[in-house]
């Protein structure tokens, strides 16, 4: 159920041309919308998924586009701040103005009841054609309520997505799962975590627990302003340490090691042409960093 302004009595909420996507026929007002206030401005509220990719979406389409999202950076529950900074960097060089730590308090309309002004809480007023909001969604939970436990919004459930109630399962953003990354039970709310967790709930049901593997999310790529062609090169990860790869580099370009979800490591670290080396035979798998000068076992420095 997707979360709207009208939920929390905010002035103006009602407003033509405030719009949310949930549904195909969210999408096809946004169409129209965008058809009928072209090269116009657009404010964009939220700074998730839904925030980054319609801005691009937008701007594509010769909208100003102002983003207005609360938190310190974008995607907080998932990209660290440098990760997070390479994201509004390349927003801002595509021209779309960020503006951080701030909410929308109201709206004003003109005589057709379409939205022109965003009021922020910071008091500053951006003029606007279109707005979207892209604030999260409610899990719809009433039909189980004192049937099945619950827990922060969601179904509570075990690592193979059991609930309470033995042999019923939720998958997807309705189940709350214990993640062992931050030690704590989350909902995940993305659409290949829906596809993970039903996996993962096969396993259970047809008894493949003996290693009972926590239930996760894959990180999606976003998309952004255009497809980039480029050269991938399959590497593993060795014990969480920063930057111990093991895989062999593409030619020519840089590789980078990253973490995403990993609290209190270093957000990302690159690792120039030349210093990654590929696994020989018979020897240990060479690594970047300092660690990586001189000769570890017959592995030469700037070998491919």
């Amino acid at each position: 159920q997707t979360i709207k302004l009208t939920d929390f009595g905010v002035q103006g909420a009602e407003s033509n041309n405030i719009l949310y996507l949930r549904e195909i026929d969210d999408a096809d007002k946004l169409v129209a919308a965008m058809q009928a206030k072209k090269d116009g401005k657009a404010v964009v509220v939220g700074g998730g998924y839904i925030g980054l990719e319609l801005s691009a979406a937008l701007k594509i389409n010769n909208f100003d586009v102002t983003m207005v999202y609360p938190e310190p950076w974008c995607m907080p529950r998932l990209f660290t701040a440098g990760i997070a900074h390479f994201y509004e960097g390349y927003y801002a060089s595509k021209g779309i103005n960020i503006v951080k730590g701030t909410v929308a308090s109201g709206f004003d309309a003109d005589a057709n009841g379409d939205v022109s002004v965003v009021k922020l809480k910071d008091g500053r007023v951006l003029d606007a054609d279109i707005v979207i909001v892209g604030v999260g969604g409610r899990p719809l939970t009433g039909l189980f309520k004192g049937q099945v436990e619950e827990d922060k919004g969601g179904l509570k459930t075990d690592t193979f997505f059991e609930t309470s109630v033995a042999g019923v399962y939720a998958i997807g953003d309705v189940a709350t799962f214990p993640m062992k990354l931050y030690n704590e039970p989350r909902r995940v709310e993305h659409v290949d975590h829906a596809r993970k967790s039903a996996e993962q709930a096969v396993k259970g049901d047809q008894g493949q627990g003996v290693r009972r593997v926590r239930g996760g999310v894959r990180l999606p790529a976003l998309l952004l302003f255009e497809v980039v062609r480029c050269r991938v090169a399959v590497l593993r990860r060795e014990r969480w340490r920063d930057g111990a790869v093991r895989g062999q580099r593409p030619s020519g370009g840089q590789a980078q090691v990253r973490h995403l979800l990993g609290q209190g490591r270093q957000g990302h670290r690159c690792v120039p042409r030349g210093r990654l080396r590929r696994r020989e035979s018979g020897h240990r798998q060479g690594r970047q960093g300092p660690a990586a000068g001189g000769r570890r076992g017959g592995a030469r420095q700037g070998r491919p």
